[in-house]
């Protein structure tokens, strides 16, 4: 499988993030807990940009969102690798996608005119960003490797946060909408070429 952007930069941020993995361990933080309180930021986020900060939720996004990786860093350095902590890091990752695009719904709705056109965009950006999550964790639950695409998490909160930044809500959308929705077929096609394969 060819390397994706996230993989190249978290292979490039390793040593940094091993640091940080071993500065919270020092600490007697686990990976789970560090899962957990990870979802605490985005709902910061949430409220700045509900309330119109749109650079402050991005900042926050910028921030806080590398750390997501500082946990299965600190797993497998502390050797607390499991089965229960992938799933729960996967699990709140999608919840806090879900935050993300209802905060910037509820944004969008509450400061700008056209909300049915942007709000229907928010939705198949939301809807694109699962669907791509799903297909990987549903493919290697049957056993294929599934990391392949153009739009990976980290792709779409970079876009994410450039929406923020910029203001230009509904061509960034689109983009993470329609690149989503082809990240998907881009899997749904790997799996395809694994399994005639056997």
């Amino acid at each position: 499988m060819a390397e994706t952007l996230s993989d190249r930069c978290r292979r490039l941020a390793a040593p940094l993030l091993e640091r940080v993995a071993r500065a919270l361990a020092a600490m007697g933080v686990t990976p789970n807990m560090l899962t957990a309180l990870g979802i605490v930021p985005y709902f910061l986020m949430a409220w700045l940009l509900y309330e119109g900060h749109d650079i402050s939720a991005a900042l926050i996004l910028m921030i806080f969102a590398p750390l997501d990786v500082v946990d299965g860093t600190l797993a497998r350095i502390t050797g607390q690798e499991s089965d229960f902590g992938a799933f729960l890091d996967s699990t709140i990752d999608r919840i806090e996608e879900i935050i993300m695009y209802g905060a910037l719904l509820a944004h969008l709705l509450r400061f700008h005119t056209d909300v049915l056109f942007a709000a229907l965009l928010v939705l198949a950006a939301l809807t694109g960003s699962l669907m791509v999550s799903y297909t990987r964790a549903r493919a290697e639950g049957l056993g294929y490797e599934c990391d392949v695409g153009l739009l990976t998490r980290f792709e779409r909160m970079v876009l994410f946060i450039l929406a923020l930044l910029t203001g230009w809500y509904e061509p960034l959308l689109g983009i993470i909408a329609v690149l989503s929705y082809f990240t998907t077929f881009q899997r749904i096609m790997a799996v395809h070429r694994q399994t005639r394969n056997q």
